[in-house]
Formats: C-alpha cells, structure tokens, sequence
C-alpha cells in the first residue's frame, strides 16, 4: 500500500473513532477494555484492553486514557464554537478596523491550534 493511501485509510480511522460519541470503558478481573462507538457501525467495539500491573490498577489507567481522549474531543468542539462565533462576529458593520484585526487573528490562532490538536 502506497504511503499516501496509508495516511488517508489512518485519518480515515482516527475519524471513525473520534468523531461519534465519548470513549467508555468496562472493567473486568485485573483491568479494562476501553469501548469506542465506532461511527458508520454504530457498535461500540473494544479498542484496548487495559491490564493491571505491578502496582498500576487496569481500570484507572483505562480511566485516564479515555479522560484524555474525551477532554481532546471536547476542546476540538469548544475550539470551532469560538471560531464560528468570532467569523459571526465579523460580519457586524460597526466594527473598527482594530476590532476586526483582532478578530481575524484570534481566528487564525484558533484555527491553527484545532488544526493542530486535530492532527
């Protein structure tokens, strides 16, 4: 497979797993399988499997996993409502060129960090 299509078929990947519903997870004896509804499926389908070891407990570091996934996803989210509310805002006419300035780049800013972030 061309490098190319293996980049396309990861992002392809990445989007089905991020894009739908927060990452859970269910524990079991000595850890946890960490879940994600995968979208176009809409099954939830087991991605990890998370064991305890030495002192280190299966369930909590399948918790923090999917805390960080989750909290990701979520600031993605939070990061584009800014950025729409902030084009929106450019629309108005009273603006002064100074406002305006300073709301492309925040703009900018905000788009480079979700792109960033998205990667």
């Amino acid at each position: 497979m061309a490098k190319s299509a293996s980049k396309t078929k990861a992002a392809a990947f990445k989007v089905a797993l991020l894009s739908t519903l927060p990452w859970n997870h269910t524990s079991f004896g000595d850890g946890s399988e960490i879940e994600a509804c995968v979208a176009g499926t809409d099954k939830w389908e087991t991605i990890a499997n998370v064991h305890s070891f030495a002192s280190f407990d299966g369930e909590e570091i399948a918790s923090y996993i999917i805390c960080a996934v989750n909290g990701h996803e979520g600031l993605l989210a939070q990061l584009q409502k800014a950025r729409i509310a902030l084009e929106l805002c450019l629309q108005c006419k009273d603006l002064t060129p100074k406002i305006k300035q300073k709301a492309e780049e925040a703009i900018n800013a905000l788009t480079k960090t979700g792109d960033a972030l998205a990667e």
